[in-house]
């Protein structure tokens, strides 16, 4: 073979740069199930790179720098001379602005909270997604079922898990 050139080989290797998958093709992979180490790993590293697109915005001048998240532990080194000038008006500029954070962040879970409507359907959701296929059987024996609680204990753990079964009711002595 001539037409390899022998003096351009080298002993390194180059890895290229791994690139992001658009979106439709991460959606037609297959699911894996991670381990909660590797779930937690990937949340971290997707973070860091959200965290770094902010820097790297505010560095070219795109978006403005955040402000300055002021505590009371750490006003005066937030606010600097303006702190020790007038220390009653900065604290209360700094208690104002953690009750702001402290609303937003109760606001946000409140329009992340799930109706009642939607828990029920994302709790059987949850157990028909559980379905295997498999038909499991489970036996109770419930001494008196006279009692109203016993009762409505059953009802309510059956209509919870979608359970369906058959009640049988020996007399004394035969089960």
């Amino acid at each position: 073979r001539d037409d390899i050139k022998i003096d351009q080989i080298s002993i390194y290797v180059e890895h290229p740069v791994p690139e992001k998958l658009p979106d439709k093709e991460k959606r037609d992979v297959a699911t894996t199930f991670l381990t909660k180490k590797e779930k937690k790993r990937l949340r971290k590293l997707n973070r860091e790179e959200v965290q770094k697109e902010k820097q790297i915005k505010v560095m070219l001048g795109l978006e403005k720098p955040p402000e300055a998240r002021a505590t009371l532990t750490n006003m005066t080194r937030v606010y600097g001379s303006k702190a020790f000038e007038d220390p009653t008006k900065v604290e209360q500029m700094v208690r104002q602005q953690m009750q702001e954070r402290l609303d937003k962040h109760i606001t946000q879970n409140q329009e992340r909270k799930l109706t009642p409507e939607q828990r029920k359907q994302k709790k059987l959701e949850k157990l028909r997604k559980n379905e295997t296929g498999e038909i499991q059987a489970v036996v109770y024996k419930i001494a008196d079922i006279s009692n109203p609680l016993h009762r409505k204990n059953i009802d309510h753990t059956t209509r919870d898990g979608a359970l369906s079964g058959v009640l049988i009711i020996c007399a004394e002595g035969d089960c």
